[in-house]
C-alpha cells in the first residue's frame, strides 16, 4: 500500500504542476508562490467505496506492470530536468499540436526543491536558421526540434520531455470533488469564436473541473466591468493560488483514498520518454519533494512587435545568470 500511495502522490505533484502550467500566459511575470488567504478544508463528497475499489485494482495492475518490466535504476545526483510541454491534444499528433506552454522543470530528490523556469511561446529565437516563435518548432520538427532549439538557446543539455493534454486538468479536478477556491470578483465571459464561456460567481466555492478552467483562462470580462489589475501577472497569481491550493487540498488523508482515478487520466493525457526504470524510482522517492517548496521563474525579456508580429525578446545575460542559478545547466 505505501507504494500505492506514494505512486499516486507523484502523479498528482507532477500532474497538478504540469497542467496548471498549460494556462501560463507566455507574457507574465515569475515569482515564487506566494501566501495567499487561507482556505478553510472543503467538504468534499465521497467517493463510491465500490468505485474507489474498482480504481484502485487498475492501479494496482498498471504499476504492477510496470514492476515486472523494468528494473529501478536512480537519477543522476537524485534529481531530474525535463522539458514539459503542455498542449492541445495528444491524440490528434498526425493533424499538429501546439505547444501552448514550455517549460523547463527540475526535481530534486534530495531537497525536495522542484524549479520551474517558463518560456514564453513567442520567443523569439533561432529554428532551423531562422529566427521564429520557439512554439513553431513542433510544428517544423517535433519533440525533437523542439528540445535542440531549447537545449542551443539556454545553452542546457536536456535529454527527458514530458507532454500533457491540456483536458487533463479537468480530469483530475473531477477526480478529487473539486477544489476549494475564494473567487475574488464575478466573472463573465463568453467567445463565440470557440464558444468557450465563464460564468463564475465571487466568494467561497467548490469549483468542479469545467469551473476551475474557467477561472484559470479567465482575463476579464466582456463588458470590461472586471479584469485583472495588472494583466497577465494578476493572472498568474491567481493560478498560483490556484495551484497551491490544488496540490494543498488533493494531498490531505481524505483525498488519498480517491486518488486512483487519477492515474486512468495519467495514461491517456500523458506522453514521455522518461525511462520507466527511472520513474519507478522518482516515485519510490516521490515523498521526498515538497509542494511548498515551489520555485516559478520566467525568461526575462520583454514584449516587442516586429514587422506586425507580436514577440517575446529576451534579455540573454540575464537569461544566462538566471539559468545557472536555478542550475539547470
Amino acid at each position: 500500500m505505501k507504494f500505492f500511495k506514494t505512486f499516486l502522490i507523484s502523479l498528482v505533484v507532477f500532474l497538478s504542476i504540469g497542467t496548471y502550467m498549460f494556462f501560463i500566459s507566455s507574457e507574465g511575470v515569475p515569482s515564487i508562490l506566494a501566501d495567499n488567504s487561507k482556505v478553510e478544508e472543503p467538504e468534499l463528497t465521497e467517493i463510491d467505496e465500490a468505485d474507489n475499489k474498482e480504481d484502485e485494482k487498475i492501479v494496482k495492475t498498471e504499476s504492477d506492470k510496470l514492476i515486472e518490466k523494468a528494473d529501478i535504476v536512480a537519477f543522476e545526483d537524485n534529481e531530474v530536468t525535463f522539458l514539459m510541454l503542455g498542449v492541445d491534444a495528444l491524440e490528434d499528433k498526425n493533424n499538429g499540436i501546439r505547444t501552448d506552454t514550455i517549460m523547463v522543470m527540475k526535481c530534486n530528490f534530495d531537497t525536495g526543491e522542484m524549479k520551474i523556469l517558463s518560456i514564453p511561446r513567442d520567443t523569439r529565437l533561432p529554428v532551423k536558421g531562422s529566427l521564429d516563435k520557439v512554439n513553431h518548432a513542433y510544428n517544423y520538427g517535433g519533440v525533437k526540434l523542439t528540445m535542440k532549439t531549447i537545449n542551443d538557446y539556454l545553452g542546457t543539455d536536456i535529454e527527458y520531455y514530458v507532454m500533457i493534454d491540456y483536458r487533463a486538468v479537468k480530469e483530475i479536478v473531477d477526480a478529487i470533488g473539486g477544489v476549494a477556491l475564494n473567487v475574488p470578483r464575478r466573472m463573465e465571459y463568453y467567445d463565440p469564436t470557440d464558444g468557450f464561456r465563464v460564468d463564475l460567481k465571487k466568494g467561497q466555492q467548490i469549483l468542479d473541473g469545467e469551473k476551475s478552467m474557467q477561472y484559470l483562462r479567465w482575463r476579464k470580462n466582456n463588458a470590461m466591468t472586471a479584469g485583472y489589475r495588472e494583466g497577465d501577472v494578476g493572472r498568474i497569481e491567481a493560478q498560483q493560488y490556484f495551484l497551491k491550493e490544488f496540490i494543498k487540498q488533493t494531498l490531505t488523508p481524505k483525498n488519498i483514498t480517491k486518488l486512483p482515478r487519477i492515474v486512468q487520466t495519467y495514461f491517456r493525457r500523458v506522453d514521455t520518454n522518461i525511462p520507466i526504470k527511472h520513474i519507478l524510482n522518482g516515485i519510490s522517492l516521490a515523498n521526498n519533494l515538497d509542494s511548498e517548496n515551489i520555485e516559478m521563474e520566467i525568461l526575462p525579456g520583454y514584449g516587442e512587435y516586429i514587422e506586425d508580429v507580436s514577440y517575446f525578446i529576451v534579455k540573454k545575460n540575464q537569461m544566462y545568470k538566471l539559468v545557472e542559478e536555478m542550475g539547470l545547466k
